[in-house]
């Protein structure tokens, strides 16, 4: 099951990227600032008492959890993707071997399966990825903070 490793790693090293591009670019730092400038706002405030202060620097610091929260979910979706290309090319190597399946399980997968594991993780990161990489900007821009 090298192959799948290997494609596993694809995946780790896309998300990696996709995620370090997202945490250094512009719209992600200008939020935390607007989080961070509320937050102080907070704290300036001498009239409100600690409870207060304390709810006002949380519903500035929400929506950037909330984007947290959905950039998270939206990524687990496209690994959740990846992680069945396995099972499901496994599934259709059984189709295909049938009751020979159990005597080959010791011997390296048929370059059918390898094909389709390859193939089934390149659609996930050009074709999913891709949408879920605007979906998530898209909810980024959607942010607002007071």
């Amino acid at each position: 099951m090298d192959l799948v490793n290997q494609q596993q790693d694809r995946v780790v090293r896309a998300l990696e990227q996709t995620f370090e591009k997202l945490k250094s670019g512009r719209e992600l730092r200008a939020l935390k600032a607007k989080e961070y400038h509320c937050q102080a706002r907070c704290y300036e405030n001498e009239r409100i008492s600690e409870d207060q202060l304390e709810h006002c620097a949380n519903n500035c610091s929400m929506p950037v959890a909330r984007f947290i929260n959905f950039v998270n979910k939206e990524y687990s979706g496209v690994v959740e993707r990846t992680n069945r290309c396995g099972l499901q090319c496994l599934d259709a190597e059984k189709d295909r071997l049938g009751s020979k399946f159990e005597e080959s399980q010791n011997i390296s997968f048929s370059k059918e399966f390898q094909s389709c594991v390859t193939r089934c993780i390149d659609d996930c990161l050009n074709i999913h990825m891709p949408k879920t990489q605007k979906e998530v900007q898209r909810e980024l821009a959607a942010v607002k903070i007071d």
